[in-house]
């Protein structure tokens, strides 16, 4: 469930002024061009770094669309699913879906990396360099109101402004970094693409709003 955790936290932050007017433009081109982003797919890797487990590594795809439905597929190992108001947590390996019918309750949508970007300033504390660092602008995040993690950072590709990698860290300065690669924007997905099918004989566990 730690990859479930994340993007909770993920989804519920909230970030406000960027540091320097070169800062400030930067973070206003951010918002401007997902404001046109409906869509998005890419593949990722995903890295868990924490005192107890040490350090995890996992890949796959991830496909997200306005408003709240997102699909998180890990190769050979589970699926997250969610349109927007029902999420499921589906593994092979164990034969098991987890729905969650209330997504309400992390203050924001489960796809808040798709969701937010165009609201950054309504929502955190933003700190953002006037000179791209290599080839990405790094936007630092800070919650403005209480939260269960202590900053997220962006870095997004200096030219089309994709989403190159996000890095959370909680309370316990636990990090989950997030590596995209291949992404595209406005893809279009079928209907009933964010909506799983639970598979016949499959255990079935429900639990309360996120």
């Amino acid at each position: 469930m730690r990859f479930l955790t994340s993007l909770v936290l993920m989804a519920g932050i909230s970030v406000a002024q960027a540091d320097g007017s070169a800062g400030n433009e930067v973070v206003a081109k951010v918002e401007q061009v997902y404001q046109e982003v409906n869509s998005l797919q890419a593949s990722f890797e995903q890295v868990t770094r924490s005192v107890t487990m040490g350090e995890v590594r996992q890949t796959g795809t991830v496909q997200l669309q306005r408003p709240g439905q997102m699909r998180w597929e890990f190769e050979g190992e589970r699926l997250f699913v969610s349109d927007g108001q029902q999420m499921w947590v589906w593994s092979a390996a164990d034969n098991q879906v987890i729905v969650t019918s209330e997504l309400a309750g992390s203050g924001g949508s489960l796809t808040g990396l798709l969701d937010n970007l165009n609201q950054l300033t309504a929502l955190f504390d933003v700190q953002s360099t006037a000179e791209p660092a290599g080839d990405v602008h790094v936007l630092q995040l800070t919650p403005k109101e209480e939260t269960s993690f202590k900053s997220l950072r962006l870095e997004m590709e200096t030219e089309t402004l994709a989403l190159k990698k996000a890095v959370m860290v909680d309370l316990f300065d636990n990090e989950v970094e997030i590596l995209f690669s291949n992404m595209v924007f406005n893809p279009n997905y079928s209907a009933g693409h964010f909506v799983f099918d639970i598979p016949d004989g499959a255990e079935v566990l429900r639990t309360e709003g996120m």
